[in-house]
């Protein structure tokens, strides 16, 4: 692991550069920086390495499998074209949660991209299948009771096809989030504004040569991936 790092307007550090190599020793007289540098560097890296695809796609997953059973228990009386669809949703979820764990539990990134198109089918008949009881419940008091979870299962279903046509947005977005709040796990801050050099003017700004560039710039991180 051999890159080089910029960091400029954070906390005690105005601006230095540093060479990470296998084996680093960042020193220096105290109060200069050190724990900024390497607090910094641990709670980028320790988010970036994070399987952020398969984490949101599996939490989705769970959501979608708690409120289809939450809908299928709240049924009371249905017809048996309903109970068959909300059946039919359980198996729907269970096909997508079985392509999901050989897509991403077997692979690399790239990998997980080029497989996530074998969700698609799964996912139109989930879709199909929560129309048709859309019709059936719509306007109708028996079913009242499975409206709101219908709505929430179509939100959750959004929400994880929007991460898997979406992969590279999605993983910039949780790297983002999951930086603002190492930093303030790691730092013990409450707020961004804590860790800005008010010595010097610009945002604080943390450049990998070979990755990319993270800026903090109030209470949001924003990275900026090399293409």
């Amino acid at each position: 692991m051999k890159f080089d790092i910029s960091i400029k307007n954070f906390g005690k550090v105005n601006n230095a550069q540093i060479k990470i190599r296998p084996f680093t020793v960042i020193a220096g007289q105290n109060s200069s920086g050190k724990s900024f540098v390497t607090k910094s560097l641990y709670s980028f890296f320790s988010t970036a390495n994070a399987d952020h695809i398969t984490i949101g796609t599996f939490n989705k997953i769970d959501t979608l499998k708690f409120l289809s059973s939450h809908l299928h228990k709240s049924l009371s009386n249905p017809s048996k074209l309903i109970e068959s669809l909300c059946i039919d949703v359980l198996d729907h979820i269970d096909a997508i949660e079985t392509i999901a764990s050989d897509i991403f539990q077997k692979n690399t990134f790239s990998r997980q991209i080029d497989k996530s198109s074998l969700l698609k089918n799964p996912i139109e008949k989930l879709e199909l299948t929560l129309d048709k009881l859309n019709i059936q419940a719509t306007d109708k008091i028996k079913y009242s009771s499975i409206s709101q979870i219908l709505l929430h299962i179509s939100s959750t279903l959004n929400t994880l096809k929007s991460i898997i046509n979406n992969p590279n947005d999605f993983f910039l977005t949780a790297i983002e989030n999951g930086t603002v709040n190492s930093l303030k796990e790691n730092f013990q801050v409450s707020s961004l504004h804590d860790l800005k050099n008010y010595h010097v003017d610009g945002d604080p700004i943390i450049d990998i040569d070979t990755l990319g560039t993270i800026r903090i710039k109030k209470e949001a991180v924003s990275f900026k991936i090399l293409t």
